[in-house]
């Protein structure tokens, strides 16, 4: 099947790793790989929210112009949690131009996410996360034109389109990848 390959994206998923939970006062932020474990989706990083704006080339909202997307816009109502689509190492946190306030998370193997526009991180550079955490509130930072979520999927540097990297974990239609629908499957 196409893209599962070692290199893939899907295994890049597979292979991520895991903090040892037996001894919770540990400070060894080792991780351990997942091996073939199949139980390890990416999180929707909003428990709520509509996608308006996709990955890829758009009329910027600002200026009008051709642009391209680095990720997905999720609008939400301010304050809403932003959580940690996998656990990882917080890389950045803080204020940054137009992303405003934003949080970064280095999951392993080449694997970050991106988080931004937020109204306040919850989150310090070098805390440990783990999925589902929470890292933010939904806020409107930077250049933005309302409250929203910014969310960027990136392997290797290279940005890849969140909605396909969630769809292709979660192996089900997402929510996000539909406009008409909230991310918790209820009709707006």
């Amino acid at each position: 099947m196409a893209g599962l390959g070692p290199g893939s994206l899907a295994n890049v998923l597979y292979q991520q790793f895991k903090r040892d939970t037996t001894d919770a006062s540990t400070e060894d932020l080792s991780l351990r790989p997942l091996s073939d474990r199949a139980d390890a989706p990416l999180l929707n990083p909003l428990k709520q929210g509509r996608l308006s704006s996709p990955f890829g080339w758009r009329k910027d909202p600002i200026n009008g112009g051709d642009q391209f997307h680095h990720g997905v816009d999720l609008a939400a109502p301010e304050g809403s949690p932003v959580r940690a689509a996998m656990e990882g190492k917080v890389i950045t946190s803080g204020f940054k131009g137009e992303y405003g306030n934003l949080v970064m998370l280095d999951h392993g193997n080449g694997l970050t996410t991106l988080y931004s526009h937020n109204e306040e991180n919850k989150v310090k550079e070098g805390d440990w996360v783990r999925k589902g955490e929470l890292l933010a509130t939904v806020g409107s930072t930077g250049r933005s034109t309302g409250p929203h979520l910014h969310f960027e999927v990136k392997r290797e540097g290279a940005h890849q389109d969140p909605l396909v990297f969630l769809k292709q974990f979660t192996g089900e239609q997402t929510a996000l990848s539909r406009p008409s629908l909230k991310l918790d499957g209820e009709k707006e």
